[in-house]
């Protein structure tokens, strides 16, 4: 999915499953990534009734927001986004932890690694692109012939992987061709596709179109998986 999806995802699930009214979020000022997250959080959750109490931006070079923490912590707000990568969220929660701002955190998929500090992170949510605890069939199916194979469980790349080959000899099967014009048009066409990562189609500037899953962080490093979000 592109990235905008990931906070619009976010913002609802804050709005309308966990009842959450004041957000501050965060953002690296230098990186698209997580600036497209935030902006569409923002617009989400505004649209929603949510008002977003602290639009706080920093740089990558930034590893200490304990000032920046004491400003948002008097503003009170019943929720952190913090969508960007593993390790400066990480840094993030820490210092509002330390200022006592217990509140549940989102985020990104930037969230999904095992470095990620699962034990300050412990009972936020983020937006990923699979969960091997989806029952649904494909994903069952692909989870266990995985492990079947290569001894051990699929993460998100795994999954994301095989659903691009997959797309792709779909797209070859019924192009009856490799030509290059030729795929992209079957690619474009595809709809309801049976994904691992979600029931998948494109729209007409070639984004994928599908569910997000929402992953609960253990304090154990594990995740949780809670639902998907169209």
């Amino acid at each position: 999915f592109i990235d905008p999806f990931q906070g619009q995802a976010a913002a609802n699930f804050a709005s309308r499953e966990l009842g959450l009214k004041r957000a501050a979020v965060f953002y690296d000022k230098g990186n698209d990534y997580t600036i497209g997250l935030a902006e569409a959080f923002r617009e989400t959750f505004e649209a929603n009734g949510g008002e977003v109490v602290a639009w706080q931006s920093y740089s990558s070079e930034d590893t200490d927001f304990s000032a920046i923490m004491t400003n948002v912590a008097a503003l009170k707000p019943d929720v952190l986004y913090l969508p960007d990568y593993y390790g400066r969220v990480s840094l993030i929660a820490k210092a509002a932890k330390d200022k006592g701002i217990n509140v549940p955190m989102l985020g990104g998929d930037g969230w999904d690694s095992p470095d990620l500090d699962s034990a300050t992170l412990a009972g936020g949510y983020f937006t990923a692109h699979y969960s091997e605890q989806d029952q649904r069939e494909a994903v069952q199916q692909f989870a266990t012939r995985f492990q079947e194979r290569y001894g051990e469980r699929p993460d998100s790349f795994a999954a994301l992987g095989y659903d691009a080959a997959k797309l792709l000899l779909g797209a070859i099967e019924r192009a009856g061709s490799t030509d290059g014009e030729a795929l992209r048009a079957a690619l474009q066409s595809t709809q309801d596709f049976p994904a691992v990562g979600g029931q998948l189609s494109f729209d007409e500037w070639g984004n994928p179109i599908k569910s997000a899953a929402l992953l609960q962080v253990q304090a154990d490093g594990s995740y949780k998986y809670i639902t998907n979000v169209d």
